[in-house]
């Protein structure tokens, strides 16, 4: 068995790395290619549709008339599109943006894998994160999602330095990632029990918040002094609270507010600003939590497990449903609908492959789209299942190094789970994760390799 542990060599590996990782970085521009200008909908779609009214205002998000809405919607990416907007004319080239914010995430996983484990370490986990079906198909679509975890992992690795100037540039990042997903306490938690670990002083910590709280201040009476609410987030979380705090909750989305018989319906809601919206949705959510403690945490258990079940961002799956109500449909389009559609323009060749079944398709499927089909079916199931099998096997063979300052991957785990849990969820909101699983799993491998190394039947080849 020498002859296979010689392969994993950091040269080999590094020279896999490289080639596996312009493969990824090229399926990515094939992608982004096939659906450039495709519309979008669900969370991208009104991310959209909100920078688009701001920009026909000419002004920021949010607009004074938004306090009449449910929420706040990731403020500082509706900004980033709109900024977009008055660079380049389009939000397309958002997608562009994500290659290189995908790129710069491997990246510092590969800096972080260096900084907590071993050159070899860092260089598997990049591999992984390559080949993760969710971490390429992600890219066409304008989740906030990749910018969010490419700034809080840039603050994750400024943090490892423990410099004050880089301490002060990560709270000021910080600040910018939780106005784009108000996730940033669950990643700051584990980011101060590692600068503990390492026997930073009271200065370094007030050089982290110092920044972040002034730029919360700065983001939050902005908006204030605009629409009179001291608005620094989304405020989507009660929102979301009471699409599983009712007797038809599902876990994942569901409607809330479509008419009378809907547990967060509200007569005349577009009386109430977000706020009285929300303190109405609270008093609801916390009364049938009351009364259905059990029903709950079972409910809990369950989204725990479903936010990993399938691996990060099931892009094209989560958008199928959302993506086909053109014109705001109640139920997903038939076959004949689908193929109007497509006739028309409405939805590209490659919306079309993907929605409708092979028996009812009206057009010959290429060679290569027939490859890409399966590639894609490869992709999505197994390598992120034999991934995941891996990082299982590396907490148990690793176990007693995760009470040292590499264990700081696990708290992101368990923090993020806990905090996630509570509302309701997708696949895809485990995407933020990923980056401690493939690390994790990539020091499992290692493990083995050295194990494979020091075995008798090689020392005596």
């Amino acid at each position: 068995m020498k002859h296979i542990t010689s392969f994993f060599t950091e040269r080999n590996l590094s020279l896999t790395m490289y080639i596996v990782g312009t493969l990824w970085v090229i399926f990515q521009i094939i992608i982004v290619f096939l659906f450039w200008g495709a519309p979008q909908f669900s969370d991208p779609g009104l991310y959209m549709q909100l920078a688009e009214k701001c920009f026909q205002n000419g002004e920021w998000y949010p607009l004074v008339e938004d306090i009449y809405s449910n929420f706040m919607f990731a403020p500082a990416f509706v900004n980033f599109l709109i900024l977009q907007l008055k660079i380049f004319g389009t939000m397309n080239f958002n997608a562009v943006l994500n290659i290189i914010m995908n790129i710069g995430i491997a990246m510092q996983i590969y800096y972080l894998g260096k900084k907590l484990f071993t050159v070899k370490t860092a260089t598997i986990a990049v591999i992984f994160w390559c080949l993760l079906y969710n971490n390429t198909k992600a890219v066409w679509l304008n989740y906030s999602e990749i910018p969010f975890l490419f700034i809080v992992l840039g603050c994750f690795c400024l943090c490892m330095h423990q410099s004050f100037i880089r301490l002060f540039a990560a709270g000021i990042l910080f600040a910018i990632a939780n106005w784009i997903r108000p996730l940033v306490p669950i990643f700051l938690i584990p980011v101060l029990v590692y600068l503990f670990l390492n026997k930073c002083t009271w200065k370094h910590y007030i050089t982290l918040f110092v920044p972040l709280l002034v730029t919360i201040l700065i983001i939050g009476f902005a908006a204030q002094k605009k629409m009179g609410y001291f608005v620094y987030q989304s405020t989507t979380s009660v929102f979301n609270l009471i699409m599983v705090a009712n007797d038809n909750a599902t876990g994942g989305y569901v409607p809330v507010s479509i008419d009378s018989t809907s547990c967060g319906y509200i007569e005349n809601s577009e009386c109430y600003t977000f706020k009285e919206r929300d303190s109405i949705r609270m008093a609801r959510s916390i009364n049938w939590i009351k009364q259905h403690p059990d029903k709950y945490a079972v409910s809990y258990i369950k989204r725990a497990y479903r936010l990993y079940r399938v691996g990060g961002i099931p892009w094209s799956d989560h958008d199928r449903w959302m993506y086909l109500r053109i014109n705001q449909l109640d139920t997903i389009p038939s076959v004949a609908e689908i193929q109007s559609l497509f006739e028309s323009g409405e939805i590209s060749r490659m919306e079309y492959l993907s929605f409708t079944p092979k028996k009812d398709r009206g057009v010959e499927i290429s060679i290569i789209e027939n490859l890409y089909s399966l590639l894609n079916k490869i992709k999505k199931t197994f390598t992120y299942k034999l991934i995941l099998f891996i990082f299982c096997l590396a907490l148990i063979v690793r176990r007693k190094e995760w009470w040292s300052p590499k264990g700081v991957l696990l708290l992101f785990l368990l923090f993020f789970t806990a905090g996630s849990a509570i509302f309701p969820v997708e696949s895809r909101y485990s995407y933020p994760m990923m980056f401690a699983i493939v690390l994790i799993a990539a020091y499992g491998v290692e493990y083995f390799i050295e194990k494979r190394e020091k075995s008798p039947d090689d020392t005596h080849s």
